[in-house]
């Protein structure tokens, strides 16, 4: 491991991992007839540009961010600047993580990358409930999902400089002879539970249905796929056991139980943070659309009708019981409540 995680080293190392799923897993690729998002950024050339893939570009290989906004005041696509987008975007004005983030798509060899605020317009309603519709389509379909998984807002950036002896795995000889190598055993979960990206409520959604995540933590590059989970100090992967218990791709067994599935997947979503609370079953929605694919069922505000009585049956997640909130979504989906719930 070098110090930096925006180190040659560590960015190749990313690309590697990245590459080996491509090319080792069936199960993780999409679906190439599937039509790309309204808009993307292309990072093909020297200037940037938002642009609307058509022809040869309507069916592109990109990456895709996952970010927390934070307080600062993010660069956004509006109306009256969405021409001169189109010509170039000022990546000066961009905040480090989005410029990082380009740094990282250029790296693993895309042309293309989706971030929303710059993607979707918004100050047109029409656009956003447009869009934030097809969310789970976009994170599914893109090569890559870039994390930043460490920083509270945009001005963090994905790359950290971090104690390379402490992250970095020890190697043991037993015997004069045979070599062990020993990797700490809960550095997938203590990298990651604890993240204001984890903590934040469209993060479940663009999680769950990438098919590929790079984490950029503070302490190393974390990949994460349908198929294994990976690290700058242990690329080969980590076995099962040591896998996050509470990450997206552990929700659904191999057997797609689709009652209890769903269950742990609203309990996960629900203990997240929303900015606004209208988002509730829109930043899910992309998940139903998953399990639906699967089942075939019915979805009604957040319950399956085929066990819509066993699933009217939550509660909310703690001794103290919340205040009536304002909501247009029907009091019986546990929709309704901005607390974490269970069953």
């Amino acid at each position: 491991l070098e110090a930096s995680t925006g180190s040659e080293n560590s960015l190749r190392s990313a690309k590697r991992m990245v590459e080996n799923c491509l090319e080792s897993h069936p199960q993780c690729r999409r679906d190439k007839s599937i039509k790309g998002p309204t808009r993307l950024i292309n990072v093909s050339m020297d200037s940037v540009r938002l642009c609307t893939p058509t022809g040869s570009e309507g069916n592109p290989q990109f990456a895709t961010l996952s970010h927390c906004w934070g307080k600062i005041d993010m660069f956004k696509l509006r109306k009256s600047n969405i021409a001169a987008l189109h010509n170039e975007i000022p990546v000066d004005q961009l905040c480090r993580t989005f410029q990082e983030a380009i740094t990282v798509t250029r790296y693993l060899g895309l042309a293309y990358l989706w971030i929303d605020s710059i993607c979707i317009i918004q100050d047109d309603a029409a656009d956003w409930d447009h869009e934030a519709a097809m969310m789970g389509e976009i994170y599914s379909n893109g090569v890559v999902n870039i994390a930043a998984a460490g920083a509270e807002d945009g001005s963090v950036g994905l790359f950290y400089e971090r104690d390379v002896l402490q992250e970095s795995a020890h190697y043991v000889r037993i015997n004069g002879t045979d070599i062990y190598k020993l990797q700490e055993q809960r550095l997938y979960e203590r990298s990651l539970e604890n993240t204001c990206l984890t903590a934040r409520g469209w993060c479940f959604q663009e999680r769950f249905l990438a098919r590929r995540t790079l984490h950029f933590t503070k302490s190393q590059i974390f990949f994460e796929c349908n198929c294994k989970i990976a690290c700058e100090s242990c690329p080969e992967g980590f076995p099962d056991s040591m896998w996050w218990t509470n990450a997206p791709e552990r929700v659904l067994p191999k057997d797609r139980d689709h009652p209890s599935s769903w269950f742990q997947a609203v309990k996960l979503y629900s203990a997240g943070q929303l900015s606004f609370s209208k988002d509730k079953l829109i930043a899910i929605s992309g998940v139903a659309r998953h399990f639906h694919t699967i089942t075939g069922d019915k979805y009604v505000a957040g319950l399956w009708r085929s066990n819509i009585e066993r699933e009217l049956c939550w509660r909310v997640d703690r001794e103290e019981v919340p205040s009536a909130s304002e909501t247009s979504r029907p009091t019986w989906s546990w929709a309704s409540t901005n607390e974490p719930i269970s069953w």
